[in-house]
């Protein structure tokens, strides 16, 4: 406990270099473990005492943890799986997921891989990367509880992960391109949208909008209040034309607007 106390100070001084970035997993891994240490050692977790034999398998448990919480072993090889390319997460990568015997890593596995899919989506696309977000947590926060056994958050997790497979590529059948796509997530945000409004006025709307704020923004958009006054001033002015939102939706506006602001940063 004292070595890492020492050891987490001088790392502090160095973190930025490269070597000392090149040494911020491994030191995290024994920061974690000095943390576990502290609460068996304060009784926070131990009460009464445990055995030897019980301490030991205490131990196992918290450096299983920390495999997952501080990503210093890389869980991959733990499960003997290659690492799989976020972005295409294939049939075959999930099925060998899903068989592993260590259920436990392989929830946490997916999860962690989800996340940064949703991590991804979440600079183009407001709508879906909250959507998955919650459903992720929703379904971690189940398993965490145990609402639901590990078998069955992999199955609600191998499931998400071809949801997003499929959401990724839906854009193609609408006929938008991804930035189109995002906007007509965001005026379809709210179901009702749907109901009320003929899809290929919103497909036409979702196609405006892009257009529109590729046109118009400008290279000073985020720091000019001005400049994000016309910018909101011409999208509103848009929308209008195409009577969006329809009565009583006024929330759905400011789902678009939102979605607009993520765009024109990415721009």
């Amino acid at each position: 406990i004292k070595l890492v106390t020492e050891l987490s100070k001088a790392h502090s001084l160095c973190v930025t270099t490269e070597k000392g970035i090149e040494l911020t997993l491994e030191i995290s891994y024994f920061k974690a473990v000095k943390a576990s240490l502290v609460k068996l050692e304060q009784g926070d977790i131990i009460k009464p005492k445990l055995t030897e034999n019980q301490l030991n398998e205490r131990m196992k448990q918290i450096v299983s943890n920390t495999v997952i919480s501080e990503e210093v072993i890389d869980v991959f090889d733990t499960l003997n799986i290659e690492k799989p390319d976020i972005s295409i997460l294939s049939d075959e990568f999930l099925e060998e997921v899903k068989r592993t015997p260590h259920k436990n890593l392989a929830a946490e596995l997916l999860k962690r891989l989800l996340m940064d899919k949703v991590k991804v989506m979440s600079r183009s696309n407001l709508v879906q990367s909250k959507k998955f977000s919650e459903l992720i947590q929703n379904a971690m926060n189940r398993y965490k509880n145990k609402a639901i056994t590990n078998a069955e958050v992999i199955e609600e997790l191998l499931k998400m992960a071809k949801d997003i497979a499929e959401n990724d590529k839906s854009y193609e059948e609408l006929g938008l391109t991804k930035d189109e796509k995002a906007f007509y997530d965001a005026l379809t945000a709210d179901n009702i949208v749907k109901e009320i409004m003929e899809n290929d006025i919103l497909i036409q709307i979702a196609h405006d909008l892009t257009e529109s704020i590729r046109k118009s923004i400008t290279v000073d958009w985020e720091i000019k209040e001005s400049a994000r006054a016309k910018m909101q001033k011409t999208i509103k002015r848009l929308l209008k034309k195409y009577d969006y939102p329809p009565k009583n939706q006024a929330e759905a506006l400011e789902i678009v607007m939102e979605q607009v602001e993520l765009m024109c940063k990415n721009l």
